[in-house]
């Protein structure tokens, strides 16, 4: 596991203590979304998936999006970003404000 990795994992944590916080007011049991993280490494972007179940953060295998280094890897990255702006707005927002925020 990279430093970049190991960084990422602390934030995500208290991410999702956050997230759990913030559903105390919520007296059903819910899973908390799985959580798009995003590492740049030289001209390399990757995918890094995270998720939380039972108080532990999971870090998943990262994968490679693209490198930068050619047009075609730039418009990868643009591609991939675009369909996380959309899953943010849509599915996760959604979810977002159906449990998380106060009434």
């Amino acid at each position: 596991m990279t430093e970049a990795e190991i960084q990422l994992g602390i934030w995500v944590s208290a991410q999702y203590l956050k997230l759990k916080e913030l559903l105390t007011h919520n007296s059903q049991p819910l899973t908390l979304p799985w959580l798009p993280l995003w590492i740049v490494n030289g001209e390399q972007r990757y995918l890094l998936p995270a998720s939380y179940s039972d108080g532990i953060t999971t870090l998943w295998s990262k994968h490679l999006i693209a490198d930068s280094s050619t047009l075609t890897g730039i418009y990868t990255v643009i591609s991939v970003l675009q369909l996380l702006f959309q899953w943010a707005n849509t599915e996760y927002r959604s979810w977002f404000k159906d449990n998380a925020v106060m009434p």
